[in-house]
């Protein structure tokens, strides 16, 4: 190919700029939809343990039910101070959140008349290879939502006799 290298230097600075005009876009106007999503899902999710909490009677699921709220608060403050960049963390949570709903199944309760919409999340939810196909997910700003609430969320490993 016989290119000029002004040719060449002209075509890298429109490629720069294209490229800046790309991330400018997407911190002005993608990821703050995405960020207010999630705040909104951690909300809904903050609201239904409350809800939980106050009209249960088992002590477990209050339990259960208050740790998931504060948990959400947790990571509300998260959110505003340092937020969480999915695109790195993205795989880890969802592993992370795979494990906790697949290795014990009553380690999370979720009441399905009250978060029916994260429970259909949760079935709509496809892994490809540790991402999230968002195509077939539905709900799948509650699902980020759900995931970015569990992301501290750890258990301690139960002893046996």
């Amino acid at each position: 190919m016989q290119v000029g290298l002004s040719t060449v230097n002209r075509d890298i600075s429109y490629l720069r700029n294209q490229a800046k005009d790309n991330i400018k876009k997407y911190i002005d106007e993608s990821l703050p939809e995405a960020y207010e999503k999630c705040l909104v899902g951690l909300n809904a999710i903050t609201k239904e343990a409350w809800n939980t909490a106050h009209n249960t009677e088992d002590k477990r699921e209050k339990i259960h039910a208050l740790s998931l709220a504060k948990e959400c608060y947790s990571m509300k403050l998260d959110l505003l101070t340092n937020a969480t960049n999915f695109n790195s963390e993205h795989k880890a949570m969802l592993g992370h959140c795979k494990m906790i709903l697949e290795k014990d199944g009553s380690r999370i309760a979720i009441n399905p008349d009250k978060i029916d919409k994260l429970i259909t999340a949760l079935r709509t939810a496809v892994d490809n290879d540790g991402t999230l196909n968002k195509e077939p997910t539905s709900y799948n700003d509650i699902f980020d939502a759900f995931r970015l609430a569990l992301k501290f969320y750890y258990f301690k490993e139960r002893i046996t006799d």
